[in-house]
């Protein structure tokens, strides 16, 4: 039976291959994610996204982070409106993809998961 160290440790290898594979803004989405995470439960396992990510500016690296601060708040703003049932919570939704271009399918999908979850 694999220790909770080995655990993490694949996971954190999951991830940096995941991110490796796919877009800068789904893997900042990622990367952030992970630490969310990571913070939350309190494992110290925080991934840096300048070593993720060498070749990018501070600059590039906070507008990523940024952006993806957005897509999570307005994933959370449509949650909050459809659990209230609120008249508006169509066009929060359009909002979510609207206002947060470039991401994929899967990561607006964990993103509403994710707002969903914090709803709890």
């Amino acid at each position: 039976m694999p220790n909770i160290s080995s655990l993490r440790a694949q996971l954190r290898d999951d991830l940096l291959k995941l991110v490796s594979n796919c877009t800068f803004l789904d893997g900042v989405f990622s990367v952030e994610r992970f630490n969310r995470v990571s913070a939350r439960t309190r494992t110290e396992d925080h991934i840096e996204l300048r070593q993720v990510y060498p070749g990018k500016t501070a600059e590039e690296l906070a507008h990523a982070v940024a952006r993806v601060q957005h897509l999570n708040e307005i994933a959370l703003q449509y949650v909050c409106a459809a659990v209230d049932k609120s008249p508006d919570q169509a066009s929060l939704l359009a909002k979510v993809f609207d206002d947060n271009p470039g991401f994929s399918r899967q990561t607006y999908d964990l993103a509403l998961n994710d707002a969903f979850v914090a709803m709890r």
